[in-house]
């Protein structure tokens, strides 16, 4: 579900989903998309609804909840392709602005990397056409906690791993992915993914 909204604090915010439907996919503003999860094929669990459709408990309504347990290789993401097939020509925009909340525990690296893929950061297989380093996409990392807390970013605020100024081409958007590493257990929530368009949408935190 998806429309031009606005939660204050930017010019304009357009929704990629809210989950206020009964399914994972989203179709509006240009986007043709869905919801995945996977893990890295280590003995891990990962736990979510089934076909990932929304669940009560959102800021507003329904709500992604992904739960990732023991993954030992590389961890878990759970994510969404933007357009089914092709690129996502993203340059209205000028950020993702998004809610979530959940906990992070054990393990080396106890945040959330929201990455921002294009086909040159997936290898042939997966159709990409990464030669080397794939996988490296444009991220920033976050920590979640207990309350709901609005997080919002620049496209130039993602980097990939190395880089000191971002090369996001935002014309060239294929998923948008969040990534956990090995931790023992998380538990996360999302809910009103979208683009911004001007200033960003000022922080917000909203307690149970």
């Amino acid at each position: 579900m998806g429309g031009a909204l606005s939660f204050g604090g930017g010019d304009e915010v357009v929704l990629i989903d809210d989950f206020d439907d009964d399914d994972a996919l989203f179709e509006s503003n240009g986007l043709n998309g869905g919801w995945y999860a996977y893990g890295d094929g280590s003995n891990g669990t990962l736990t979510h609804s089934e076909g990932l459709v929304p669940v009560s408990g959102g800021v507003r309504g329904g709500a992604l909840r992904v739960q990732s347990e023991g993954f030992t290789a590389w961890g878990s993401v759970f994510g969404a392709y933007l357009s089914e097939g092709c690129l996502y020509d993203g340059s209205a925009f000028d950020g993702l602005t998004f809610y979530a909340k959940g906990q992070v525990e054990g393990g080396p690296n106890q945040e959330l990397s929201v990455r921002l893929v294009s086909l040159e950061d997936m290898p042939p297989e997966q159709g990409g056409t990464c030669d080397s380093d794939c996988w490296n996409s444009h991220r920033v990392n976050i920590e979640v906690g207990g309350c709901w807390r609005r997080y919002s970013f620049r496209f130039d605020e993602f980097l990939r791993a190395g880089q000191s100024t971002s090369s996001v081409v935002p014309s060239e958007l294929h998923l948008i992915d969040f990534a956990l590493s090995t931790v023992d257990s998380a538990d996360v929530w999302l809910d009103e993914l979208a683009f911004f368009i001007g200033d960003a949408p000022g922080e917000e935190e909203i307690c149970d």
